[in-house]
């Protein structure tokens, strides 16, 4: 009898697919779940010796991770938080190179070069990432870049996509491909493609609340 009502419940979850989500109770949780590639969030590229990969981050977790960041952990809050994000595309690169050197003195051969590298992306990469969507392109509205300055050996760069009107392309598009040059480094052009759909369809559901 148990073996039919297991056998019952599994062709309940085939059905009705969202109900039996996996369920994630922090962001570090969250944040693992997207750094499986199995789940489309995330793509991973090698690059002239360096690792790159470049994360789509959904609202669910842009809302579960500000919560963390303030110690909410409010139903309503995140509920709100997640209309919120749902008007912006957030994307996070990874740059790291392949031994324990920091990736910003990479093939740097003087200072001058290293300060270059460093005010590019501190201050152009919105000239150097793009986001396209139905054929439309879109430069980041905001971006930062997080390193530890010799203390680690990757740099984070913070990406912020935000149309102009809810109607746009960017919002309704299911499918964006994000695109990436950087000459100081020797990487040339990039393009990641993310299927939002799916990605959205198997969200893990985030059961951190009091």
């Amino acid at each position: 009898m148990k073996t039919v009502v297991l056998h019952i419940s599994l062709l309940l979850c085939l059905l009705i697919g969202g109900a039996c989500s996996k369920e994630v109770a922090s962001t570090e949780a969250f944040g693992k779940w997207l750094s499986n590639a199995k789940n489309g969030c995330i793509v991973h590229k090698s690059v002239n010796g360096l690792d790159i990969s470049v994360c789509y981050l959904p609202p669910h977790y842009m809302a579960a991770l500000e919560m963390s960041k303030k110690n909410i952990s409010s139903r309503l809050t995140y509920d709100s938080l997640v209309s919120a994000y749902q008007y912006q595309i957030n994307v996070l690169m990874t740059i790291a190179g392949k031994n324990d050197q920091n990736v910003l003195y990479k093939d740097v051969t003087n200072p001058q070069e290293y300060s270059e590298r460093l005010m590019a992306l501190n201050f152009d990469l919105e000239n150097m990432a793009r986001l396209r969507a139905n054929g439309i392109t879109y430069a980041p509205s905001l971006t930062s870049m997080e390193n530890t300055y010799g203390l680690g050996k990757d740099i984070k760069l913070n990406l912020l996509f935000t149309p102009a009107t809810t109607k746009e392309e960017l919002l309704k598009s299911d499918h964006l491909e994000f695109e990436y040059s950087d000459e100081s480094f020797g990487i040339g052009n990039i393009i990641c493609a993310f299927d939002k759909k799916n990605i959205h369809d198997n969200l893990p559901v985030f059961t951190g609340f009091k």
